[in-house]
């Protein structure tokens, strides 16, 4: 007999019956396409089997042998057994689903098939049941379908677990070779900690010892004074008593009390000195410029941000700020301009209230490399307005420049200016490094100490961050899942650390798939921000965004 393919569609949720007729003993192909309620259905993780009763009351039931689901398709293509159109009449048919993972089950609306008679059955045969027991049958294929979804999960877990095993190994390698990292870290920090320790108590002893020696010089100073009033008036006597051995004698012991004091002013000088060399905080973020968030190199005119926490006002002439290193002083940032470039670094009002009415010192490395200023001026500004004019005095040799003054008690504002240079002689391009600059409290410079990478990075995106692409490929905001046509997708960032204030956020797309390629920016705070994609297509749904962060002061 002749191979008969019936196409028709089927509902999940529609009680609707459809009607499809065929020729006694045909082959047919039934290539059904199921809807749930008029949208596709998908069927990627369900087994389907087909129940059918024939007109002589004879029950069919075929499942895996002749059943087909394309991937990601809603069609099922079955080849159906022959015992389906041994008989004429009416075949009500239903196709059931059978879940994989949770053996749920649910089943279309019936089909039904008129079998017509064939003119000559000539091989036809008694109708014979594909089982017997209709209850029995569903069990049995029930357990069936179980098993070999048990086993298939039984070969995939074991899979899993074998690469799982040799993943714990490594794992554990790795481990145990970071428990022996950890364990020598711990005794380097240990021994640090206790020589640290010994210095401190070696550094009291010797202020304590200078305290005392201090102490000696007074007494033996008073005592040198006393000593000294009755010399001189046991010189008078003996000029008058024309003792003149005696008046040499006296003034041997004065100067020798003299040479005394003298040796004490010197050892005090010295204690001082050492004291002064024990370094302040740095009340400056990124001022060793180690931090270039936005890039190392800018060639704009306006003003902007370069390196973190320090902005750039360029004219409108040829600039350059780049990031240099060398072995002096590692990180530097070097400017060259033919017109004017201001280097200022303003400071957060919690900050500046914590040096109000106080003495400050403003240090810092430079040097010029090429040209010559007109007017070159480094400030403490917005608060006495202290000026240097010696930044004319740079030379191509590193030198250490300072400013000291007072912060008003009621200043609003702090601003340095680093360095306030103008226009290059004749128009001639200028170019200077600076490195290693320093705000602290108190009347003198004290050594610059470099913050930790990670420490100084920290504290620069409280003001500013970036999220980029990974060496791995994820970003900054990386969505996937699967997704329905014209609904919204959210995506939540949190930011690393709690920023100065909510910053202003630019997303930028680099990748969409099912996805708009216009990430919109819906909420955000200083702790994070949610991005939105509309899908465009129903699918495997992928995102990729980078994103800036900005709450600096301007």
């Amino acid at each position: 007999m002749a191979i008969y393919d019936l196409t028709v569609s089927l509902d999940l949720k529609q009680n609707l019956n459809i009607y499809t007729t065929c020729k006694q003993l045909d082959s047919i192909n039934l290539i059904c396409s199921i809807y749930d309620n008029s949208v596709q259905a998908d069927l990627t993780n369900y087994n389907v089997r087909l129940k059918a009763m024939k007109a002589d009351s004879i029950p069919l039931i075929q499942e895996y042998t002749g059943i087909s689901i394309p991937a990601d398709s809603n069609v099922v293509t079955i080849a159906a057994d022959e015992q389906l159109t041994t008989t004429a009449g009416e075949i009500p048919i239903e196709l059931q689903f059978i879940d994989k993972t949770s053996g749920k089950k649910k089943a279309t609306f019936n089909l039904i098939l008129e079998v017509m008679s064939s003119t000559l059955v000539v091989d036809r045969s008694i109708s014979t049941a594909t089982y017997t027991l209709l209850e029995e049958l569903e069990n049995k294929l029930d357990q069936t379908s179980d098993f070999f979804e048990n086993i298939s999960e039984a070969v995939e877990i074991n899979n899993e677990l074998k690469t799982s095993i040799a993943s714990g190994s490594t794992l554990k390698t790795g481990l145990d070779m970071d428990i022996v990292n950890g364990n020598t870290l711990k005794t380097g920090l240990e021994n640090s900690t206790a020589a640290a320790n010994t210095a401190k108590s070696n550094l009291e002893n010797s202020i304590s010892n200078a305290n005392t020696a201090k102490s000696a010089v007074d007494a033996s100073n008073t005592n040198a004074q006393v000593t000294k009033s009755a010399l001189e008036a046991d010189i008078a006597q003996a000029q008058s008593n024309s003792f003149a051995a005696e008046i040499t004698n006296a003034r041997g012991t004065y100067q020798t009390l003299k040479a005394r004091l003298d040796a004490n002013d010197t050892s005090l000088s010295d204690k001082a000195n050492q004291i002064a060399q024990l370094s302040n905080p740095n009340l400056l973020i990124n001022g060793d410029f180690q931090v270039w968030q936005r890039g190392t190199s800018f060639n704009s005119s306006g003003v902007y941000y370069s390196t973190d926490r320090w902005r750039i006002d360029a004219g409108g002439g040829t600039n350059s700020i780049t990031k240099q290193y060398d072995d002096t002083f590692k990180n530097f940032i070097r400017i060259s301009t033919n017109q004017y470039a201001n280097l200022w670094y303003q400071m957060e009002d919690a900050d500046l209230n914590k040096i109000k009415g106080k003495q400050i010192t403003l240090s810092f490395y430079a040097r010029k490399l090429s040209g010559n200023f007109v007017n070159a001026v480094y400030r403490v500004s917005n608060v006495s307005d202290a000026v240097n004019n010696n930044a004319n005095n740079f030379t191509t040799e590193w030198k250490k420049f300072t400013i000291a003054t007072t912060i008003p008690i009621d200043a609003t504002a702090l601003n340095l200016g680093l360095v306030n240079f103008y226009t290059g002689q004749n128009g001639s391009t200028v170019v200077y490094d600076i490195a290693q600059v320093k705000l602290e409290l108190g009347s003198i410079a004290t050594p610059f100490i470099p913050r930790l990478y990670a420490q100084e990075l920290a504290l620069c995106q409280r003001y500013y961050q970036a999220g980029g692409v990974t060496p791995q490929g994820s970003a900054g905001v990386n969505f996937g899942g699967y997704v329905v046509s014209g609904i919204a997708y959210h995506s939540n960032i949190k930011f690393k650390g709690t920023m100065r204030t909510t910053p202003t956020v630019v997303l930028t797309n680099l990748y969409n798939s099912n996805l708009s390629n216009t990430p919109t920016l819906i909420e955000s705070s200083e702790e994070g921000f949610i991005e939105e994609r509309i899908a465009t297509a129903t699918g495997q749904g992928r995102s990729i965004s980078i994103f800036t962060a900005d709450a600096e002061i301007y």
